[in-house]
């Protein structure tokens, strides 16, 4: 004969049997027959002995070697009675089933006088009462099944009972076989179960320690009753249609295999329904259900029990199974797998399979330590949605926290709800979305974070689309300490929305006092479509020695920034991170900002932003577009690099209606580090509407250069593109050069280098002006003016600055300066002013008292720059003029006479130098004067032409009103004209030599 341990091969082949009929529960002190045998075994029926009035023991049945079999009319347990069963040596199962009408109704305590399983089958349905309890000393399983197999061999059967022969192995399956539904097992008890293993007070039906519990249905409800199996496995499920359950045997422990393709019956757990199986190692519980619900603060509780557990202690995992929904509400229901105060070892997992997944209302799924080790893994597979409302959570937490992993159709969080990673001393778990649609809503986030030295894990996110608004964030921290973030990488395949104040973000905060070394990881973006309104990107590290990460960015589409901003910050010693952003359009308006910061001394670099891009359009960017800075205090730290490449066209766009915040792409350094390069490569590049792109210094390294090449035209409007030495700085200013086929400028458009005065708090700056180069193939056109400020290229270094003006050099097709538009070179301060140049293969054309001039001003006190004009044709009209001046004393006497020789002049064209007329008192010319009461010669004046022609009042003028010498006027022509009031002058009016006028024509002199 096979003995029981010898069967475990057939186990796969068992099942439990259920059929469906209707359950009416009716609770009280209803009156019904305790227990009935019905002799349906023969000569080996039942025999239920009378102890007392209301308690019962029961022997006889049928023995077929380690299987007890008995069977019932009727079966229920009375209030305050018990029915114990009797254990003959050498049986390790025993089976009961009830063939009569009725539910059993166990209201007292239900025991085995030994260690065998206990199996009650009521196909009418099982109802434990409050007051019901359990005295097993092995496994317990109730189920409502018409059934139960044992492979091959047969089955033992309570809906056609029949003598068992041949039942020698162990059960396989329960068989449910009714095409009504299956009646229901209700469980509501809360009698004192004596004391867990913790030591704690336990209550409701209890089975041995390390043994399994299973209530098998139809519909399986507990009504604030409790449930426990400490250490062993407590398993809920049924049928609603016919199909057989597995019945597979592990060690001591049973549990459950649910077909796939029968419709389950539905779990509830309400009124503060609980389920423990924490002990000192293992523990498992199982739930498979159509719709399962927790709710009104029931729990279910796996993990290590307190003050319990080694560090080889493991906990036993949480399994939930529905074919429908999964519905886990009300402020204090829970899923938990812990490792308990005081407690030692790992934590089980969480494991939810279901339809739909609804965690609403404060519940909460956690796999939490509260002593020493590791917590274990959640994971949720939806095949539709997954939500969490009105601060719902998913946790993990420990030394070493375990993985998130969620999979749905629709991943929604709404209303303050979480999912969180946290580590203490080790790494924190990774988190895992994948999806088709991820909703994060309400102030709702999705954190991964560290509180000690470990790592905070990566964030994973997969989906078709992403939407963060209201206020909702994603983020990979690490809080006061030396542990480092984790990475987010965020991919949709369709369009990534953030708006709201939501954030995609990564951080570190130290304590300040330097000893927190956790640097921030990486954020990789990618999308086709990547939208912000009010919503940030950035990583970050405060407060201490850790780098920034990088932040990489790839949208195939378009990348639309509205007022927020995508940033790589480090407030503390170490770098920041670089940011790349590649898309095909890059759209950013209304305050939005790219930057990257470093602000604490250190020699690091903050480094590049970089965009890959087939066009960028920023529109009303109010404050700043992309910056790269390096605050005061930051040591020799540099601030990054930005550089934009556009297969087609950039555009920034945008100023505040008061006129007070500008769009900008700026770089700065406030310490002794450079300030870093700003490099765009496009087809066509516009700046307009009171947009800037910027460099400059305030501490003591240089301003980064500017660099714009297009391949088709570089166009300003109301625009400027400045490199400042600011007050304070102590560096050299960066060179601007625009590199295109056309440049324009107009509606007081700039292109400017500056050393600045004192401010308020800060002396004058202490450097040279970068230098302006303009290299284009077609035509540079300058223009016109706005609220009194015009178009033009201006190079100076300011009122009590010492450092050198830089130089202005245009070589172009063709140039023209109209309508109050000017090049200009100045020194204000100690210094020289720098020299302007300007070369055309065809025309040079100034008109309407536009000016190319180069001066030093009232308190400068170095040379002027010289002015060369390099061209085919040169015309001047309109009060158009070139000039080189050192300027006597300001109006108001604040600044002295400048001191220094004004600059010479120096014009040389193949063909025609037309030079004509006035406007507003202005007369077209060429000018070099030294002014009254300064010191230094007034410049010359050369001209080498084809033909030259002044008239209509115009005026070559060099003149000084000092004690030093004028400068000389030359024209070298073939033809030379001047007529209708047109001059050439050389004059003093103060004590110094006038220069000499000197006219060689070579054709004709009229």
């Amino acid at each position: 004969m096979l003995n029981h341990n010898s069967l475990v091969n057939l186990l796969l082949r068992s099942t439990l049997i259920f059929t469906a009929s209707g359950l009416a529960v009716v609770f009280g002190n209803c009156a019904f027959a305790q227990i009935q045998s019905d002799n349906t075994l023969g000569t080996q029926n039942s025999i239920v002995n009378d102890i007392d009035a209301l308690n019962k023991r029961i022997g006889g049945g049928v023995i077929l070697d380690a299987n007890l079999f008995h069977s019932f009319q009727e079966f229920n347990v009375s209030e305050g009675g018990s029915v114990y069963f009797a254990n003959p040596e050498g049986i390790s199962d025993i089976f009961s089933r009830v063939t009569g009408n009725n539910p059993s109704n166990i209201f007292g305590k239900l025991g085995v006088l030994g260690d065998a399983n206990l199996f009650l089958i009521n196909p009418n349905g099982i109802v434990f009462g409050e007051n019901a309890s359990l005295d097993v000393g092995g496994s317990f399983v109730a189920s409502t099944a018409n059934g139960i197999e044992f492979g091959e061999q047969g089955s033992f059967s309570a809906s056609n009972p029949e003598i068992p022969r041949l039942l020698n192995v162990s059960p396989s399956a329960l068989f449910f076989n009714a095409v009504n539904n299956q009646a229901a097992i209700q469980n509501n008890s809360v009698a004192p179960a004596g004391t867990d293993p913790a030591g704690f007070n336990a209550v409701g039906l209890r089975v041995a320690d390390g043994k399994s519990l299973l209530l098998v249905g139809g519909n399986v409800s507990m009504d604030g009753g409790e449930l426990n199996a400490y250490g062993g496995r407590v398993e809920l499920g049924g049928l609603a249609a016919p199909g057989n359950v597995n019945l597979l045997f592990e060690g001591d422990n049973l549990k459950l295999g649910f077909p796939e393709n029968v419709t389950r019956a539905d779990v509830s757990l309400t009124n503060q329904a609980f389920v423990y199986v924490e002990a000192d190692g293992g523990g498992d519980i199982a739930i498979n259900a159509r719709n399962l619900d927790i709710l009104q603060g029931s729990k279910l509780f796996a993990g290590i029990g307190r003050g319990l557990g080694t560090p080889d202690t493991v906990a036993g995992d949480i399994t939930l199974n529905a074919t429908d929904n999964i519905t886990i509400a009300n402020p204090t229901s829970r899923v938990y797998n812990d490792v308990n105060r005081g407690a030692i070892g790992n934590g089980g997992g969480i494991n939810i399979t279901t339809g739909s997944l609804f965690v609403n209302d404060g519940a909460q799924i956690q796999s939490f330590v509260y002593g020493e080790g590791n917590s274990g893994k959640i994971a949720i597979n939806a095949r539709d949605n997954i939500t969490l409302d009105n601060n719902a959570a998913i946790k993990v937490e420990g030394d070493r926290a375990g993985d998130i992993r969620i999979e749905g159709n629709k991943v929604n969080l709404g209303g303050v709800s979480s999912i969180r990673s946290t580590t203490g001393s080790q790494n924190s778990g990774a988190i895992s979305i994948r999806a088709e649609t991820l909703e994060i809503a309400g102030g709702s986030d999705i954190l991964s974070n560290t509180l000690s030295y470990g790592k905070s894990g990566d964030i994973t996110i997969n989906v078709g689309s992403f939407i963060a608004e209201e206020n909702s964030l994603v983020a990979a921290t690490s809080w006061l300490t030396s542990g480092e973030t984790g990475s987010i990488n965020l991919k949709a395949r369709d369009y990534i929305n953030i708006f709201d104040g939501s954030q995609v973000s990564i951080f570190t905060v130290g304590r300040g006092d330097g000893t927190t070394t956790g640097s921030a990881g990486n954020i990789s973006i990618e999308t086709k479509d990547l939208n912000l309104q009010n919503g940030n990107i950035a990583v970050s590290t405060f407060l201490g020695q850790g780098n920034a990460g990088e932040l990489k960015i790839k949208a195939t589409n378009s990348v639309d920034l509205n007022d927020g901003f995508i940033t790589t910050s480090s407030l503390g010693a170490g770098a920041g991170g670089s940011i790349f952003i590649e898309t095909n359009n890059l759209n950013v308006e209304n305050e939005g900002s790219i930057f990257t910061n470093v602000f604490d001394p250190s020699n690091v670099d903050v480094n590049a932003v970089d965009f890959r891009v087939s066009s960028l359009e920023a529109i009303n960017l109010l404050d700043q577009l992309i910056s790269t800075i390096n605050p005061e205090n930051v040591g020799k730290a540099n601030s990054g690099n930005i550089t934009i490449i556009a297969d087609n066209s950039v555009k920034i766009i945008g100023e505040s209606a008061d006129g007070n915040s500008r769009s900008y792409l700026s770089t700065a350094t406030l310490g002794e580090g450079n300030g870093g390069n700003i490099t765009i490569n496009s087809n066509s590049f516009l700046l307009g509407d009171g947009a800037e792109l910027r460099s400059s210094t305030y501490g003591k390294g240089d301003a980064g250069n500017i660099q714009v090449r297009a391949i088709d035209a570089v166009s300003l409007i109301d625009a400027d593109i400045l490199s400042t030495v600011e007050a304070g700085g102590d560096g050299e200013g960066g060179d601007i050069n625009i590199d295109a086929a056309t440049l324009t400028l107009r509606d007081s458009a700039q292109l400017q280098t500056i050393t600045r005065e004192a401010s308020n708090t800060q002396p004058p700056g202490k450097g040279d002006a970068g230098n302006v180069q303009v290299k284009v193939s077609g035509l540079v056109d300058i223009a016109g003016e706005k609220n009194g400020d015009y178009s033009g290229i201006f190079s100076y270094v300011d009122t009590g600055t010492e450092g050198d003006g830089g130089n202005i050099t245009i070589d172009s097709g063709s140039f023209s300066l109209t309508d109050g538009a000017e090049l200009s070179t100045s020194t204000y301060g100690q210094g020289n002013a720098g020299n302007v140049q300007v070369t055309a293969r065809d025309a040079v054309s100034l008109a309407g008292i536009a000016l190319i001039l180069s001066t030093v001003e009232a308190g400068g006190e170095g040379h002027g720059g010289n002015i060369d004009i390099n061209a085919a044709d040169l015309t001047l009209q309109d009060g158009a003029q070139l000039l080189t001046l050192t300027r006597g004393a300001s109006d108001t006497d604040t600044q002295p006479p400048g001191k220094g020789n004004a600059g010479n002049v120096q014009v040389k064209v193949t063909g025609s130098v037309d030079i004509a007329g006035e406007k507003n008192g202005f007369y077209s010319g060429i000018y070099s004067v030294a002014d009254t009461g300064t010191e230094g010669n007034a410049g010359n004046i050369t001209i080498n032409s084809g033909s030259f022609s002044l008239r209509d009042g115009a005026l070559i003028n060099a003149r000084t009103k000092t004690d030093d010498r004028g400068g000389d006027v030359t024209v070298n022509t073939g033809v030379f004209e001047a007529f209708n009031g047109g001059q050439l002058i050389a004059i003093t009016s103060g004590n110094g030599n006038a220069g000499k006028i000197t006219v060689n024509a070579s054709e004709k002199t009229t």
